[in-house]
């Protein structure tokens, strides 16, 4: 439902604290500012039908900190032409960093690592209230 966002220190401490469960690390390069930005699941956020929103790295980290747990993974596939207008629609769009996320993405976003690791594969291009549509069907038949 919402993301946490937090500073760059307490994400280090949180990290140092064993407080993530799985995090990524990403050089950014935003209006032509190099930067680190963080993006993780905290433990505590965890529960029973827990809906989190991971790349393929994150999901792969969870399965394995999470043995015990009976993981619905969901691959949203979207063009990169639609994510890129979505991204523009969004506001604050550069084109540096766009291009920077498509090369991180063709080397994370492997369809063989896709297929191993993903239970489905929706295309997440159609309208919005479609996509959470079939998500709850799938959801709702993990009951």
């Amino acid at each position: 439902v919402h993301y946490n966002f937090v500073t760059q220190e307490q994400f280090l401490t949180k990290i140092k604290n064993e407080e993530v469960l799985e995090y990524r690390k990403y050089i950014t390069n935003f209006n032509n500012v190099p930067d680190v930005w963080y993006y993780g699941t905290e433990t505590s956020s965890v529960k029973d039908r827990t809906v989190l929103v991971l790349d393929l790295v994150g999901l792969i980290t969870l399965k394995k900190m999470l043995p015990e747990y009976k993981i619905t993974a969901i691959y949203l596939d979207c063009s990169d032409e639609v994510r890129k207008q979505r991204a523009q629609q969004r506001g604050s769009f550069c084109e540096a960093e766009w291009e920077r996320r498509l090369q991180d993405d063709s080397v994370v976003f492997n369809l063989s690592l896709i297929r191993e690791h993903c239970n489905y594969i929706l295309d997440s291009s159609c309208p919005n209230d479609v996509l959470l549509y079939n998500v709850k069907r799938i959801l709702s038949s993990k009951i």
